[in-house]
């Protein structure tokens, strides 16, 4: 048996990392530093890439509404807070180009989460409540 480590990135250019199942307590220095290559071309430090933030969500229109739609719900912001400059500043920042959408837009957001969600909530509880019984 033998383990295989690939880039998490993906890149073609780094090859797997191959160690036989009974040499896995030989220590990891190759991959350690093979790693810190790979975190060192994408300009990452070793602390971010260790953090809780080493796994990266890939972008979408929807996945940025529903995160704006959480973070205004679980910190129970205004939905005006997406017109805030500051915030609208951050994210030109961190991906120059992105449409923020409109506080209406977060509002009707946050309402189909509830209601598609609530639908799973009912049906998780109603199958917990038929294994009690």
């Amino acid at each position: 048996m033998v383990f295989v480590f690939t880039c998490r990135e993906r890149n073609p250019d780094h090859a797997p990392q191959r160690r036989p199942r009974m040499h896995s307590g030989h220590g990891t220095k190759n991959l350690i530093v093979k790693v810190s290559h790979c975190i060192g071309q994408q300009f990452v430090t070793s602390q971010q890439a260790s953090g809780p933030s080493a796994s990266r969500i890939p972008y979408s229109k929807a996945a940025h509404r529903a995160l704006i739609a959480l973070r205004c719900v679980k910190g129970k912001r205004p939905f005006y807070t997406v017109k805030d400059p500051d915030y609208l500043a951050e994210v030109e920042m961190l991906r120059p180009g992105t449409v923020v959408p409109s506080p209406t837009t977060v509002a009707r957001d946050v309402h189909t989460l509830y209601r598609e969600l609530s639908i799973d909530v009912r049906q998780y509880f109603l199958v917990s409540s038929l294994n009690i019984w």
